[in-house]
């Protein structure tokens, strides 16, 4: 009988642990650097987050941001799933917020982009 209260209350906790887990990694914080074609940051870039929105059969703005003096933009509390970023209101960059361990990190880096 102790065995068996022993192994439930394992499996019980490594439930709850694995509810959590997955609960906090519903969102991921996401950052990305954009330069010009001779190397340089692209300052002031206005970047806009799409997703699809398969309701609308469109893509709609997620978030928009612009970029700091060294080219890096950020957002906060992405969920996860399939998006393109905008550079300027004209050049697009499929990319993919995934899951991270918010323990370990604290951004998602996406590739450097060049416009």
């Amino acid at each position: 009988m102790k065995n068996l209260k022993t192994t439930f209350l394992i499996a019980v906790i490594f439930l709850l642990a694995a509810h959590f887990s997955a609960r906090a990694q519903t969102t991921t914080n996401v950052r990305g650097k954009i330069t010009i074609s001779n190397g340089q940051p692209a300052v002031s870039a206005r970047i806009d987050l799409y997703y699809y929105n398969q309701g609308a059969a469109k893509w709609l703005v997620f978030a928009s941001t612009y970029t700091d003096s060294y080219g890096f933009y950020y957002f906060k509390s992405v969920p996860v799933g399939y998006y393109s970023i905008q550079v300027n209101q004209s050049k697009n960059f499929p990319v993919q917020v995934i899951a991270i361990d918010a323990r370990r990190f604290v951004y998602q880096d996406f590739p450097l982009f060049t416009i």
